[in-house]
């Protein structure tokens, strides 16, 4: 699914919504109401519970991507502590040489082209291939003595977890939540707006505070939704921070075994 750049799109749903709640305010005081207040009353009652059913939807969709998001940069932890392992265990094995420098120029490929590509929604394709040359080499890898039988099968098991890692961090690429979620997000606001039709109160003042409090809140959510659906696009975007950390440990560890 593509994504219009973040801030544009939280833009056009405040433009959007404050556009339509001015125009029905305005409308609103023009011509009046033709409910008596019974009627009002219960409207305002079913209005009242639908707002709080929409802001529990609210509430319930960033928790769970917020939930999602921490589970990301737990992983991203996760794979780049693998990557080092993987550097670390490949000492202990002969004619690794080209393993490490795959190892070294993969971590560097993920931060300088990747992230970047990652960050619009896409995937690096020189990443991937550097990733699949380093799966042939470990598989190339023939251990000359019993007891590189143990580091060989236990670096085999590791690349089968990093590449569990690997795509799950992919998978965040494109984002969590389908269309109809969306869509449910954004009718939930225009709902609000026309039910802001019967909830007047006839002091302009309160009216006003009145919508602009639930549209305040309404908004502060659906905006985390958007940057959280994306845990690598947007103001609270995940950095590479750990892979620059993996690359500067596999670069001590190759220095300290000279």
């Amino acid at each position: 699914m593509q994504h219009l750049p973040d801030n544009v799109h939280f833009a056009l749903v405040v433009l959007a919504a404050s556009l339509a709640s001015l125009l029905i305010f305005r409308a609103r005081h023009l011509r009046g109401h033709t409910l008596d207040m019974g009627q009002r009353n219960l409207l305002a009652t079913n209005f009242g519970f639908f707002t709080t059913l929409y802001t529990f939807f609210l509430g319930f969709a960033v928790y769970t991507l917020w939930q999602n998001y921490s589970d990301v940069e737990t992983k991203l932890a996760e794979e780049t502590d693998l990557l080092v392992v993987e550097y670390r265990l490949s000492h202990s094995m002969k004619d690794t040489d080209t393993l490490r420098q795959l190892l070294r120029e993969y971590v560097s490929v993920v931060v300088q082209d990747e992230w970047p590509a990652m960050k619009q929604g896409r995937v690096s394709s020189s990443a991937a291939d550097i990733y699949e040359r380093i799966w042939r080499e470990v598989s190339r890898l023939k251990p000359g003595e019993r007891e590189n039988f143990a580091v060989h099968s236990i670096m085999l098991a590791k690349m089968v977890d990093l590449n569990k890692l690997r795509h799950a961090r992919l998978l965040q690429v494109d984002g969590n939540l389908y269309y109809p979620i969306w869509t449910i997000l954004y009718l939930g606001v225009a709902f609000t707006i026309i039910g802001f039709s019967f909830s007047n109160v006839h002091d302009k003042f309160t009216d006003a505070v009145y919508m602009v409090t639930i549209l305040v809140m309404i908004f502060a959510n659906i905006y985390l939704v958007i940057e959280l659906d994306r845990p690598f696009g947007g103001s609270l975007t995940l950095g590479p921070e750990r892979f620059k950390e993996a690359l500067a440990t596999m670069r001590a560890i190759s220095a300290s075994a000279m």
